[in-house]
């Protein structure tokens, strides 16, 4: 007969108690997780004080970036979590702002993770799930700023929901500054055509990589395209192969707030290499995306030569007008298109 010490026994008491948590969120969620199932026999696993399992593991990828601030927030509210966790940052090589990362290496529960060489934000993001070796899998984008208590609660408290879960993205109410008009114009549009109450309501709501909460099964199936080595669209690729393999993405009202707004002409030069990025995975990206539609509708057309005089003669007064205090969506969506035509097709 096993006889159990007092620290072991108050070990196994806390264990059950997570383990019993865990499987009423997976049970809901319909997420077989080996280790809870057959309850009895496998206690003495699940609770063993040398099981180096995690259950929740936050991901965080860096390039040129700081986010000591943000790690620290993420760690205060981790540590207040009854689930084990874990808090992985992946260096993507970055050439600027590193200092920081010496500091959060040394917080406990932190690691760092430097990429040799470049591989891109896809790739990247395949690499934090390599190196990560949770049951759920929280991506936070480097430049959020976490603006609730309970940021990562309410993730874990939506995870009978469904195995894929965005959160939001939210912007300052006021401009921040006047050399980022069109970044923040931008998104203070889309956050309301982005609301959760509004996503959720559609059959295939897009997928979003600022802040995502993925149970680790899903990546069986389901991987970033690590040839998307430019800016744009990896996200958009990911949510399509997600709903080929049948899984649904679900939004919550879990907002963190985006504070890196680029100046105005590079968040244009951003702009422009992603719609070279959609004209190269284009084949990929065929009849998922809003200005793939209009594309192909210009080509049917026959109008694509009309997109090129009018990228050709009014590109400047359009990079004008975008690059100015008070920038056009409109504009922007016209400069978008023609520049397929005018540029990007070349």
């Amino acid at each position: 007969m096993l006889h159990l010490g007092r620290k072991d026994m108050k070990h196994r008491v806390k264990m059950r108690c997570r383990a019993h948590k865990i499987m009423a969120i997976s049970t809901k969620a319909g997420i077989n997780v080996p280790c809870l199932r057959g309850f009895s026999a496998n206690l003495a696993n699940f609770a063993s004080p040398n099981d180096t399992r995690m259950q929740l593991s936050i991901l965080i990828p860096v390039y040129n970036f700081c986010a000591l601030q943000l790690v620290k927030d993420l760690k205060r509210q981790a540590e207040r979590l009854d689930v084990e966790w874990e808090l992985i940052v992946v260096d993507d090589a970055s050439q600027s702002n590193t200092e920081w990362m010496t500091e959060a290496g040394q917080l406990e529960g932190v690691s760092i993770v430097h990429n040799p060489y470049n591989l891109g934000r896809a790739a990247n993001r395949n690499k934090m799930v390599e190196v990560s070796s949770g049951e759920w899998l929280i991506m936070i984008d480097s430049d959020a700023q976490v603006i609730t208590d309970d940021f990562v609660q309410r993730f874990l408290d939506a995870a009978p929901l469904s195995r894929v879960i965005c959160g939001r993205v939210v912007h300052p109410d006021t401009l921040p500054s006047a050399d980022v008009t069109l970044r923040w114009t931008y998104e203070k549009e889309a956050e309301r055509r982005m609301h959760p109450s509004v996503l959720n309501r559609q059959a295939e709501p897009p997928f979003r990589t600022f802040a995502c909460m993925i149970h680790r099964s899903v990546f069986r199936d389901v991987r970033f395209e690590d040839s998307m080595q430019t800016f744009g669209f990896d996200d958009t690729l990911f949510g399509i192969r997600l709903y080929e393999h049948g899984y649904k993405v679900h939004y919550i009202d879990n907002p963190l707030l985006n504070v890196d707004l680029e100046p105005n002409p590079v968040y244009l030069a951003k702009v422009e290499e992603s719609i070279r990025t959609l004209r190269n995975f284009r084949p990929m990206l065929e009849g998922h995306t809003r200005q793939l539609r209009v594309v192909r509708r210009v080509e049917q057309l026959c109008m694509g030569w009309l997109m090129r005089y009018i990228y050709k003669w009014f590109a400047a007064p359009m990079r004008r007008n975008l690059l100015g205090l008070h920038p056009s969506l409109t504009i922007l969506n016209i400069y978008k298109l023609t520049y397929w035509f005018g540029y990007a097709n070349r």
